[in-house]
């Protein structure tokens, strides 16, 4: 299952009913728990690296992305 991120950044539900059309299963969460269970994540971004950094690092879950890409775990960042 691919886990998009939500860290209050815009553009999930796009993805998500894109990945949907082509019947990829997916969600979409900010729950530690879920996020951590993760086979892949995908980082949505609003082109603004700056931001969307900032962003990811005030709603605390920066430390889950980076120990998801320790364990070799497919990650995606769009526009981050």
């Amino acid at each position: 299952m691919i886990t998009i991120l939500d860290y209050g950044i815009g553009n999930l539900y796009s993805l998500y009913a894109s990945l949907r059309h082509i019947n990829v299963d997916c969600t979409i969460t900010r729950d530690e728990s879920v996020i951590k269970k993760a086979d892949r994540l995908l980082l949505p971004g609003v082109g603004a690296f700056g931001d969307a950094i900032a962003t990811l690092q005030q709603s605390g879950l920066d430390r889950l992305v980076l120990e998801h890409a320790q364990k070799g775990k497919p990650l995606i960042g769009i526009c981050l």
